[in-house]
This record gives C-alpha cells, sequence and structure tokens, in this order.
C-alpha cells in the first residue's frame, strides 16, 4: 500500500503518519466489505447493492473519508502548495499536467479523484497476493529458485541501485512472475456487461443465447489451467513464457477495459522480487494448510507462515 499511494500522491505522503492511518484503515475495510458482499451476493445484484446495508454504510463513510483526504492533496498540488517527492513525477502529476494540454480532453476533479483511488485500491492487494504466491511456488520449487537466484546475483551488484536497464535484464524473473500469474492468478474472473445481442457456440455444440446489458462472468483460472492450451497445466515452469502465449494467457484480461496497472504492477512485483531474492531464501512454515480463497482475489485462505533466512 505505501508503494502504491507513494506512486500515486507522492511517497512523502506515507510519512505523515496521520494520512497514512486514515489511508490503511479505510481502504482495508472497504476491500473487507466489497469482498463479504461479492461473496453474498448483495454487490451483484443493483437493487440489492443500493440498499442501506451496514457494510454499504462502512463502505460509504470510508470512501469519504479516503476522499477527503485525496481531495485536500489533489487541490494543495494545483496550486503548487506541495510537490512530488518522487525523483520524477507521480500519477498525480501527470493527470494535472494532461489535464492542462488542449489536446487531450480535460478531467475534472472528480475524474482526478477517481483515477487516484482506482490506482491505489486495485494496485494495493492484487500486488500482495502476487508476491505471497510467488514465494509459495519458489518454496515448493527449489531448482526454479536456484536459478532465479543466479540471475539476480548476475545481475545485481551488491548494494546497486535497481534501475530500468538493471531489470530490462532480469528476464527470468519475468518469466517466474508471470507464471505465478498463471497458476495463482490474483483476480481469476471478472465480469463483463453484452453491450449487444449475441451468441455463443459451447464445446458440447451448445448456443448460448445472451441478450444486451447481461452480466457475464468470465473465468480465467479454467483458461489458465486448461490442459488444451498448456503443457502440464499445474506445474510451476516459467520457461514456458520463452514462447508467447497469445489469447490464451490473461492474467490482466484484456482489451479497452484490461487493467490499467498491469505495467505499473509488473515493475513494481519485478523490484520486489529481486530485492528479495538478492537478500533472502524463503521456506515454508511445516504443518500449514494452503487453500487458495477466492473472493475479490485469490489469497490464502488461512494465511501462510514463511521463515526467512540469509543468503
Amino acid at each position: 500500500l505505501d508503494i502504491v499511494t507513494g506512486c500515486v500522491l507522492g511517497n512523502g505522503l506515507m510519512k505523515n503518519e496521520n494520512v497514512r492511518d486514515i489511508i490503511y484503515r479505510n481502504v482495508t475495510a472497504t476491500l473487507e466489505d466489497v469482498q463479504n458482499r461479492t461473496v453474498n451476493m448483495i454487490g451483484l445484484i443493483p437493487i440489492i447493492n443500493r440498499l442501506p446495508f451496514p457494510s454499504k454504510q462502512r463502505i460509504d463513510k470510508s470512501k469519504q473519508d479516503v476522499r477527503i483526504v485525496i481531495q485536500r492533496i489533489i487541490d494543495d498540488r494545483k496550486k503548487n502548495l506541495t510537490t512530488s517527492s518522487c525523483k520524477g513525477p507521480d500519477l498525480l502529476d501527470l493527470i494535472l499536467a494532461a489535464r492542462g494540454d488542449d489536446k487531450i480532453s480535460k478531467l475534472t476533479d472528480e475524474e482526478i479523484y477517481e483515477e487516484a483511488l482506482t490506482f491505489v485500491l486495485a494496485g494495493h492487494e492484487t500486488t500482495s497476493n502476487l508476491m505471497i504466491w510467488t514465494l509459495y511456488n519458489l518454496a515448493n520449487n527449489p531448482d526454479v529458485c536456484q536459478r532465479l537466484e543466479a540471475e539476480v546475483d548476475s545481475v545485481l551488484n551488491d548494494n546497486e541501485e535497481i534501475t530500468a536497464s538493471t531489470l530490462s535484464l532480469l528476464t527470468y524473473t519475468e518469466a517466474v512472475l508471470k507464471e505465478s500469474l498463471r497458476l495463482h492468478q490474483p483476480v481469476p474472473t471478472i465480469v463483463r456487461q453484452a453491450v449487444e445481442d449475441n451468441m455463443l457456440i459451447a464445446s458440447d455444440g451448445k448456443q448460448i443465447h445472451i441478450k444486451k446489458g447481461t452480466d457475464i462472468q468470465v473465468n480465467f483460472f479454467l483458461l489458465h489451467h486448461s490442459e488444451k492450451y498448456w503443457h502440464e497445466p499445474f506445474k510451476f515452469d516459467p520457461s514456458r513464457f520463452n514462447e508467447r502465449h497469445v489469447d490464451t494467457y490473461l492474467p490482466f484480461s484484456a482489451g479497452p477495459r484490461s487493467c490499467t496497472g498491469q505495467n505499473f504492477a509488473m515493475l513494481e512485483a519485478k523490484v520486489m522480487l529481486a530485492m528479495m531474492i538478492k537478500q533472502f531464501r524463503f521456506q515454508l512454515v511445516p504443518g500449514q494448510k494452503h487453500v487458495p480463497e477466492v473472493l475479490i482475489t485469490m489469497r490464502p485462505k488461512y494465511g501462510m507462515w514463511m521463515k526467512l533466512s540469509s543468503r
């Protein structure tokens, strides 16, 4: 949360304990309530979704608290009362700069707020779950971990700052993350709405008529574990990404409504994984149950304990 919030609103923001507490507490509470409402089908039925259940009241209150903080940051930045403490412009700087470009449709204050909030909410738990499952897969596949360590050691010298040029050399590191995304996709299903009447042909030849306005759930988990498209689909094998997998690998969805933060997420995960592997080895604590649980994201149902040792 510190990373994504810092990149969106400036990395000095989370040094303010009051602001950090407001954002962390409310973002966490909102995600938990949204997940519970999804499991109970409340959030999927429009009429019921608008009813003033306690969970909706908590979500509305949390969003309002975060809105006040983010809006104050936006207002101060627009008045040049604050500047980003990042080495380069943060997302808020880029949005505000685009707003003044006559060639670009101007964003309203509401759109600026929504863009910032979306990045913070969507970029928090998804990436953390990717890192959890990646470490889990590495702990269960020591041969892959050894090859990853060798690449990281050869590219990153001691105390060397990670740069864009060094990141581009971490090709196996990227493959490890891609394979983790395939096996344990943080968001394994999405919902899309049909914009026109259509018909799909099922695998058994049956015709499925879909009316305009129908919500459709797309299951990426089944696609990424299909023997039709993947050899030994339940095996953790990063080398399969030596080749491209067009239309069969969709960890961030596809099309104009694909994940807007996918490049940021992969960059962030690559940096974190390289830094952790450079310093530590990870072992699973024995006696745990590792059961994936899908709410909004796929997370370990009972958490995951790991033992760290210095390399």
